[in-house]
């Protein structure tokens, strides 16, 4: 019933990658999501690039955080 924040090690916004809280909010799923299961951003509609969106890429890209951390 909604969302709940959890802390998960650093990796890229995007496709298969668990989405942060503050951009999953207010999004709507585009399939069946089994309670438990980490949101990803596959998993959401797509929605314009915001203001926390683009300093997230920013942020990503300063502290070079990949899929390998």
């Amino acid at each position: 019933m909604g969302l709940q924040p959890e802390l998960v090690s650093a990796v890229p916004i995007g496709g298969c990658m668990p989405c942060p809280y503050y951009l999953a909010t207010g999004r709507s799923l585009n399939q069946d999501v089994p309670k438990g299961t980490l949101i990803q951003g596959e998993m959401l509609d797509p929605v314009p690039a915001g203001t926390l969106h683009e300093l997230r890429v920013q942020q990503d890209r300063f502290f070079k955080i990949t899929q390998t951390q």
